[in-house]
């Protein structure tokens, strides 16, 4: 028979326990992180989403971090609230023609 998989419901071993009893407290979510992480956008180059096929241009976006990809057809009404973590795509017969953040 194997190891068995001591782990606590809070996420500590056994051994975790203090010398006075207690266990330490499981890391609390940071929201200031949290929301850094959904306005941050990542770093690319984004000209080179410029030429690709809609695809393989969501697909890179996807890869490099991007949270949210809005394509717009070229001459498209589009909202206008700026969202520095999401990439806007102009597309043209299927292809980018322009890229942007926000």
């Amino acid at each position: 028979m194997g190891p068995t998989d001591d782990t606590q419901p809070d996420g500590t071993q056994p051994d975790d326990t203090r010398p006075d009893g207690t266990r330490p407290e499981a890391p609390r979510p940071d929201p200031v992180a949290r929301r850094l992480a959904a306005t941050t956008p990542p770093a690319d180059d984004l000209e080179s989403y410029v030429g690709l096929e809609a695809p393989a241009a969501r697909e890179r976006a996807r890869q490099r971090g991007w949270r949210t990809v809005r394509e717009v057809p070229e001459g498209g009404a589009m909202t206008l609230d700026y969202r520095p973590a999401r990439l806007n795509l102009t597309l043209r017969d299927g292809r980018v023609t322009r890229c942007w953040n926000g």
